[in-house]
């Protein structure tokens, strides 16, 4: 059976509308199921080096399992993309790039975290998932890198 690729996403849309119908009825071990099938939204999918900036200077919590780290985020910088990405075809409705190459940098005092996926919490953003490498470092601060890759 053949399927077109814009019937196969509108059967999808509607299996996982019926889904999600049918799930939030469901109670398993006492909890929604729904919160169990459909995962959180990404926080990190929907913000971009400009909504980063506004927290420059700002304190972000990296938790481990045993422990916390107060970090600060000293800058955002723009990977310069050459056009590379631009002509590979990665483009928005506006005819722009679509594509966002960008990095964190962090600082964390008197201490050297490994390279690792954290758990980071800021105030206003909340929390997510962040995958740092830990860069130049001395003996009062290490630098933490986190990469955005998108295209």
């Amino acid at each position: 059976m053949k399927f077109s690729r814009r019937s196969f996403l509108r059967n999808g849309v509607i299996s996982a509308v019926g889904l999600g119908i049918t799930a939030s009825s469901l109670k398993v071990f006492g909890q929604n199921a729904v919160q169990q099938l459909v995962p959180f939204p990404d926080l990190l999918a929907s913000i971009n080096a400009e909504n980063f900036r506004t927290f420059i200077g700002k304190d972000f919590i990296f938790y481990t399992e045993d422990s916390a780290y107060q970090t600060i985020l000293l800058d955002v910088v723009n990977q310069p993309d050459n056009g590379r990405l631009v002509q590979s075809g990665f483009r928005n409705k506006k005819n722009k790039s679509s594509a966002e190459c960008f990095h964190l940098r962090f600082s964390v005092e008197n201490q050297d975290l490994p390279q690792a996926t954290y758990k980071v919490y800021q105030e206003s953003l909340g929390t997510f998932d962040l995958f740092v490498v830990s860069g130049k470092s001395d003996k009062a601060a290490t630098i933490l890198t986190a990469i955005f890759n998108r295209i």
